[in-house]
């Protein structure tokens, strides 16, 4: 019901899961060495496909869960001090806000965190991008040429909104939230067909989704399609 606690969970929520990451994911499956011919090899693929994606996301989980409730146990009630990134930077230096933590090693460590998680983005996306393009679109391409066209398709609507706001860091960092936003709303537009493919037998054969997957994955999904239509209303009422 709190319209700016709403935004940022789903703003959490997209920039976790992200929906080229789905894309990427179900992509692993064909990354092994196996004869679609034979049975067992197609069910060992896609056993150690499945403990990859699930050992990863679980990591994810428990670090970004870990994340969240350290820098609600630092910042909790100290206002406007740490509101942009900056002030999460200088914060973490000041023995008021963080008290015996406060060094200027943790203030690094922090902008190095963003800097390597900014590195992996793009690294997630550049490879999700190639997945769509080989994969759906049928597009072919030498490598260098498909890296620039993804940076390009990145970086030239980032430098124009830049430019437009003046690259304010407080701007950018609502720019950043909506962005996630954005990919919270784009998620059932990815899970819906993916749950719905992986149901159908003719498809899947053997390895279709069982009752329990099909209704989770359906459940989940609708979660997330309420939570954005939420927050759609409370914008424009």
């Amino acid at each position: 019901t709190n319209h700016g606690m709403l935004l940022l969970s789903l703003g959490i929520m997209g920039a976790t899961i992200m929906p080229h990451n789905i894309y990427l994911h179900s992509s692993l499956a064909q990354s092994r060495k196996y004869d679609e011919h034979i049975p067992a090899q197609v069910t060992e693929a896609l056993r150690f496909g499945k403990w990859d994606s699930n050992v990863h996301l679980v990591a994810a989980f428990l670090i970004n869960a870990l994340l969240l409730i350290l820098g609600a146990a630092l910042f909790y009630g100290v206002g406007g001090h740490v509101t942009a990134f900056q002030g999460v930077y200088n914060g973490l230096k000041n023995p008021m806000i963080v008290g015996g933590l406060a060094s200027p090693l943790m203030s690094t460590l922090f902008a190095f965190a963003l800097l390597i998680t900014g590195l992996i983005s793009s690294i997630a996306s550049t490879l999700a991008g190639q997945i769509v393009m080989e994969g759906y679109l049928n597009i072919r391409m030498p490598l260098w040429e498909r890296r620039l066209l993804t940076r390009l398709v990145t970086l030239i609507p980032i430098m124009v909104i830049g430019f437009m706001i003046g690259f304010s860091e407080h701007n950018f960092e609502q720019v950043i939230v909506y962005a996630q936003v954005s990919l919270s709303i784009a998620l059932p537009f990815t899970l819906f067909p993916l749950v719905a493919l992986t149901n159908r037998r003719d498809l899947m054969g053997i390895h279709v989704n069982s009752q329990l997957v099909r209704w989770v994955g359906y459940f989940l999904t609708g979660v997330i399609t309420v939570l954005n239509i939420q927050l759609a209303i409370s914008i424009f009422v």
